[in-house]
C-alpha cells in the first residue's frame, strides 16, 4: 500500500503535532506555470526550505537554467555545478597565504575532501530540484523523494521515536550527518548522495552558518520517502496513538 504525499505529511505533522508544515523535494524536468527559482526566495536553500515551512509559497526550484541567486555550494551538493578547489579551504581554515576567507568548520581542507568523499557521487534528482509544501502535491506522486520536517525539540524527538518503532538498528536508524545545511536535509536522504543511508532519518542542520536565521529551539528532521511510508502507517499501532499524553504530557515535572 502506497500512502499519498498529503496522507504522508498529515501522518508527520500529527505524530510530531508539528506548527509547521512539511515539505517536500522531488526532481522535474521542467518548471511548471507558477513556480519560481529558489535564487528569488533566498541564496541558502537552508533559508527557502525554512521559508516554505514556516510562512508557505510556490514551489522552488532549482537547476539547469535556474541558478542565478543560489549559493555555490548548494548548487554543488544538488549536483549543479562541481565544488570548487576554493572550498576545501572556505570550509577549513583557509589558504596557507591567508587568502580567501575561512569558516573553521573543517580542521584540515584533507578532512573536507574526505567528507565529499564518504558522501559518494552526487546525482541530480533531474533537470531541476523542486522544494514545495506538501498540500501542494495531490496524488501519490512517486516522483518525491524525501520530506523535510522543521520542529521543536520534542517534536523531533517523537519522530525519531516513532521511527524507532518500526526498526530493529539501534545505533543508525537516526543519524545527525556532517555537512551542509542542505546537505543535511536534502543531499543525503532524497538520495542526490549516493552513499548516503537510506533507511533512517536525518537530523539537522549542525552547519552553525544557518545560525543566523535558523530559529534557535528548532530542529529539521529529513525523511527518505520508503521511511516516511512506513512511519506513517505506525502511527496507529505505536506510542503516538495509543500513548499520546506520554509524549505529549498534559503536566510536566519540574527538573
Amino acid at each position: 500500500m502506497s500512502l499519498t504525499v498529503a496522507e504522508i505529511s498529515k501522518g508527520l505533522a500529527r505524530a510530531g503535532m508539528l506548527t509547521t508544515e512539511p515539505i517536500c523535494v522531488h526532481g522535474a524536468e521542467r518548471p511548471e506555470e507558477g513556480w519560481v527559482t529558489t535564487g528569488k526566495v533566498d541564496r541558502c536553500l537552508m533559508k527557502v526550505l525554512l521559508k516554505l515551512s514556516l510562512h508557505g509559497g510556490p514551489p522552488a526550484y532549482v537547476g539547469e537554467g535556474a541558478t542565478e541567486g543560489c549559493c555555490g555550494g548548494g548548487l554543488a551538493y544538488m549536483g549543479y555545478s562541481g565544488f570548487s578547489e576554493r572550498i576545501r579551504y572556505f570550509v577549513s581554515v583557509g589558504r596557507p597565504d591567508g587568502t580567501g576567507g575561512a569558516e573553521y568548520l573543517k580542521r584540515t581542507p584533507e578532512l573536507v575532501d574526505a567528507m565529499q568523499a564518504a558522501a559518494g557521487k552526487i546525482v541530480p534528482l533531474g533537470k531541476h530540484t523542486v522544494f514545495r509544501r506538501c498540500s501542494s502535491v495531490t496524488g501519490e506522486a512517486p516522483e518525491v523523494k524525501s520530506f523535510v520536517c522543521f520542529g521543536t525539540a520534542e517534536s523531533i524527538r517523537v519522530l525519531c521515536a516513532l521511527n524507532s518503532f518500526g526498526t530493529a538498528d539501534t545505533f543508525g536508524s537516526a543519524i545527525m550527518p556532517a555537512g551542509s545545511a542542505c546537505a543535511s536535509l536534502v543531499t543525503y536522504p532524497s538520495g542526490i548522495s549516493s552513499k548516503a543511508p537510506k533507511g533512517c532519518v536525518y537530523l539537522g542542520p549542525t552547519d552553525p552558518t544557518v545560525d543566523s536565521f535558523f530559529p534557535e529551539s528548532f530542529l529539521g528532521l529529513a525523511i527518505p520517502r520508503k521511511v516516511a511510508e512506513r512511519m506513517v502507517m505506525d502511527i496507529e499501532a505505536s506510542f503516538v496513538a495509543k500513548r499520546t499524553k506520554v509524549a505529549y504530557p498534559e503536566k510536566r515535572e519540574k527538573v
